[in-house]
């Protein structure tokens, strides 16, 4: 977890270096969820956190694509 972490912080510091040496706007966004599974994995797994990064370029001001990272891990067994 804190190697993915890592990985994903050093991605999002050199993208707006990137993105001002295109001068793109760019958007980065982040979030974080409380994930449970359901079903039958809810009696084998516990819930966990997950977090997740957005990131949107924009060209003429409208958005030309997006992309998101999502990570979690259901490692906690009951």
């Amino acid at each position: 977890m804190k190697r993915t972490l890592g990985i994903l912080s050093a991605v999002l510091l050199s993208l707006p270096f990137g993105a001002r040496a295109q001068s793109q706007p760019i958007s980065i966004g982040a979030g974080a969820s409380f994930l449970a599974p359901v079903g039958s994995l809810a009696y084998r797994f516990r819930p966990t956190v997950g977090g997740a990064v957005e990131i949107t370029p924009f060209s003429g001001g409208q958005p030309v694509w997006s992309g998101s990272l999502e990570y979690f891990a259901f490692d906690r067994e009951n």
